[in-house]
Parts: C-alpha cells; sequence; structure tokens
C-alpha cells in the first residue's frame, strides 16, 4: 500500500506541482490549500507524511504545526519555507517538525526527504511498539538523545546544499555550539573543525582540515573501531560512542561523539559529522568509583563481620551479604544464603517483626543483640546494628548492617559474673577480714561482709576511702 502524504500550501500551482511528483515517485498525495481543510482531512483519516507550507495566509505552517502536534506525535511533518526564513523552520524543528525543505527544491530531494521521514518513523513506532513494556524509560532518552543530534547536526545532515548557500548563517551556528564539531569525508580526512574543536584538541584549524581523523587516536584498536563506525555512516546510519583521542601535546582525553551521515543535494552519502564532547572528568570519577568500589567489596569480603542488605519489612528478603555473614550462618553457597529472608535465621520470629517496627520508626539500631539459628538448626548470639536507608522521598528502601557473633563473648561475660559471685560467697564466708585495694592511691575498692565483724564498718562505708582507716589507734 501506497504511503498517504498530505500537502498543504495556499499557492495552488505549487501545491498540485508536489502532489503530481510524489504521485509519479509511487506515493499517495493529496493537496489542500488552507490549513482548516488540512485539519478536517487529519482528524478523518490516518496519513503518513504531512508536508506543511510556512508562509499561508489564512493559517501559517507553524500554527497549523502546533494543532497537529496537540492531538499526535506521531505523524511525520516536513516544513516547506523560503531561503529567507531559515530561523523558522528550525522554529518549527523545534516545535516538532521532523525536517524542512527550502523552496526551489529538486523533486528528488522532496521523494527522499518523505521517503527518510517516513521510514524513520515507521521504524520509531515499530521499535515503541515492540518495547513500551519494558523499555519504555530507554526508548524516550533514545528519543530525547535522536532530538538533540538532529537539532545540533540538522544543517549538516538534512540540508546541506541549502547550508552552503546560508554558509554565514551556518558558520555562526556551529561556531556558538559548545560541544566540538568535526566533518569529515569518506575517507575519514578532516574538512570542516569548529573553534571548540580546535579548542579541545589544542591544533589550529589549519594543522587539522585536509588530515585524516585517524591521527587523533590513541593505538589500533580505536582506529578499527571507528573506520567501522565509518562504514556504518556510509551506510546511512547515526549513533553515539565513547572513545579516547590525542591532543596536540600528547594528552589523551575521552570524548563521547554522536555522529551522523552527510549529505549532498541529490541525497548521496558524502560523508560524516560528529558532535564531540569532553567526558574525562566523568570517566576519571567513574574510574575512582569503581577503584572505590573495588576497595570496598574486597574490605567487606576480608573482615570476620558479617555485613547486609535486606528489603524493608518483617521478612526482609536479602539481597547482598559478605563472605564472613554466609558462613556466620553455616553456608557454604553465597546463592543458597541469597534465597533466603532475614526472618529465617530468627529463632523467635516475633522478634524480627519487633525489630523491622523499630527500625522503622527510629531509622537506627545499634548492637541489638538477638539469637539466631544456623542451616543445620544451632543457635548464636549477634548483635545487630541497621540503618534504613530512604529514597529522596523519605520511603524505606534498604535495611542494611552488620553482624558480629558474639556468642563466646557472652559465655566469657556469664563465667566472669559467675566467678565473681563464686569469690564473693567464698570470701564472706571467711571469719577475717577481706578487702582490696587500689594502689598507689590505697583507695578501697572491695571487702566482704566479715569487716563489719572484725573493724566495726559497713561494707558501703569502706568502699573508695583510703586503707589507712583499718590502721588507726
Amino acid at each position: 500500500m501506497s504511503d498517504k502524504i498530505l500537502v498543504v500550501d495556499d499557492d495552488l500551482m505549487v501545491c498540485k506541482t508536489i502532489v503530481d511528483v510524489l504521485n509519479q515517485e509511487g506515493l499517495k498525495a493529496t493537496g489542500v490549500n488552507s490549513g482548516k481543510k488540512a485539519l478536517s482531512l487529519l482528524y478523518s483519516s490516518n496519513w503518513d507524511l504531512a508536508l506543511l507550507d510556512i508562509v499561508m495566509d489564512e493559517m501559517d505552517g507553524i500554527e497549523l504545526l502546533d494543532r497537529i502536534r496537540e492531538k499526535t506525535t506521531d505523524l511525520p511533518i516536513l516544513m516547506i519555507t523560503g531561503y529567507g526564513s531559515i530561523q523558522t523552520a528550525l522554529m518549527a524543528i523545534k516545535k516538532g517538525a521532523d525536517d524542512y525543505l527550502l523552496k526551489p527544491c529538486e523533486p528528488e530531494t522532496i521523494t527522499f526527504k518523505i521517503k527518510s521521514a517516513i521510514k524513520t518513523n515507521k521504524m520509531r513506532l515499530e521499535q515503541i511498539a515492540d518495547k513500551e513494556n519494558s523499555e519504555a524509560t530507554l526508548q524516550e532518552a533514545y528519543r530525547e538523545l535522536e532530538n538533540k543530534v538532529k537539532f545540533r547536526t540538522a544543517e549538516l545532515t538534512n540540508a546541506n546544499k541549502e547550508l552552503q548557500k546560508s554558509e554565514e548563517k551556518y558558520r555562526s551556528l556551529v561556531e556558538k555550539m559548545s560541544e566540538g564539531l568535526m566533518q569529515c569525508d569518506n575517507d575519514n580526512i578532516i574538512c570542516f573543525v569548529n573553534e571548540e574543536m580546535c579548542k579541545m584538541l589544542g591544533y589550529s584549524r589549519d594543522e587539522l582540515i585536509g588530515k585524516s581523523s585517524l591521527m587523533l587516536l590513541v593505538d589500533e584498536n580505536d582506529r578499527k573501531f571507528v573506520e567501522k563506525k565509518s562504514r556504518l555512516r556510509q551506510k546511512g546510519k547515526s549513533d553515539r560512542y565513547e572513545i579516547r583521542i590525542k591532543k596536540k601535546l600528547v594528552e589523551i582525553i575521552w570524548v563521547q561523539v554522536s555522529g551522523a551521515p552527510t549529505f549532498d543535494a541529490k541525497g548521496k552519502i558524502m560523508g560524516n559529522v560528529g558532535i564531540f564532547l569532553d567526558i574525562t572528568e566523568r570517566k576519571m570519577a567513574n574510574e575512582a568509583l569503581r577503584l572505590s568500589e573495588e576497595k570496598y567489596r574486597t574490605l567487606t569480603e576480608n573482615i570476620n563481620t558479617g555485613i547486609f542488605r535486606t528489603t524493608p519489612g518483617a521478612k526482609g528478603k536479602i539481597i547482598e551479604a559478605n563472605r564472613a555473614l554466609v558462613n556466620m550462618f553455616g553456608y557454604r553457597n553465597r546463592k543458597a544464603f541469597l534465597k533466603r529472608h532475614a526472618s529465617d535465621f530468627y529463632k523467635n520470629k516475633k522478634d524480627r517483626v519487633k525489630f523491622s517496627r523499630k527500625l522503622k520508626k527510629f531509622g537506627d539500631i545499634k548492637n541489638d543483640e538477638q539469637e539466631f539459628v544456623r542451616k543445620d538448626g544451632s543457635t548464636f548470639i549477634g548483635s545487630e546494628t541497621v540503618v534504613a536507608t530512604k529514597d529522596e522521598t523519605g520511603r524505606v528502601i534498604f535495611f542494611e548492617g552488620v553482624i558480629d557473633d558474639i556468642t563466646e563473648r557472652k559465655k566469657a561475660e556469664q563465667s566472669l559474673i559467675e566467678a565473681k559471685n563464686y569469690l564473693e560467697k567464698l570470701h564472706n564466708s571467711i571469719g577475717d577480714a577481706v578487702f582490696a585495694v587500689k594502689m598507689p592511691e590505697r583507695k578501697i575498692e572491695y571487702v566482704n561482709d566479715s569487716v563489719k565483724k572484725v573493724y566495726g564498718y559497713d561494707p558501703e562505708e569502706c568502699l573508695g576511702n583510703s586503707a589507712e582507716m583499718f590502721y588507726k589507734d
């Protein structure tokens, strides 16, 4: 089925001419001479593309574009304008037009741009239909990227002939860009660079134009990578990538390149253009973060304290756990451990519920002692310190913390208490007074009950006083 094209131009002769050209090329074109008629047809039938003249009396092309975009963003729209209205055409692109044509234009150029816009739109709609459930966010980001690249390189990729006639405006546009811009032919010979590109590389224009862009690459692998990208440009494909390049003083920087093919007036690919953004600082920050994370992982995997992250709530699905924690609960396999819930390891499941509520209320809990159960059913006492991690809205998203096995410490503390109690009973069973003195202050730290019988003092009267009180005449 032929693609349906709606041509809107208040000049009936021009409108008919364009319609005839498109029909001869196998397209199904219909022409109208006003914006109101165009809206009526657009709302009553499905169209594959609309071609709008910008300058019309009753309703101009910009207003018509706004009216259409209020209803749909899926219909490709090309604008027609004279040489003196390039800025208006660029404004139309910002408002949602896909491209523009400068009058007068060759039939081949009109047909090529219309077919390209329809093809691009169909591919976009197919991608949206295929991935709308799982990749909606990614598609939106990619469309925004395409729009940004399209806006910044529109004068290079879609209107080469028009730009040659408007070189002064073109030069002003690219020189004001905050990113570097480089245009090459199909052999990767540099044809043009803007001032920002020269600053980025440390070269003058004369030192770059006429040279191979491959001289800027760091090694043979990068060279092969860029040559592969160049072949993609010759197939009409655009994309974005990151790569290292050399500055004049041998300094190496990282750049993000948004590349696209360039066309001549007949739609033949004549080379490629790239917009360069220096991302060296971002790369350095990412590398520092990577090293920091690697250092953190090494640290967490080599300490005896158990470290964990769980989902919030009474059950608490275990998301992360270091080797010490896995071993602490008697597991050999980390994957098997991560399939469990935190509540599985509390001897009393109600303790986990209380713990979860308390943590959500106060935000953190320190040195909370719990009785845990290992894989083999044996128990141990653990000291748990946990914080409730929140997102920017204040919603708790994780429980993160550490667990120390304090079973032996608790046993030692109990043994000390029992030994102290035994010694106190032993001392109190002796008829003689027994006391302990801290040197060199000679202050009494302990006395048994017999001190009352021997010296006449209550034990409480002795503590903290000098031992000399027992040696008075």
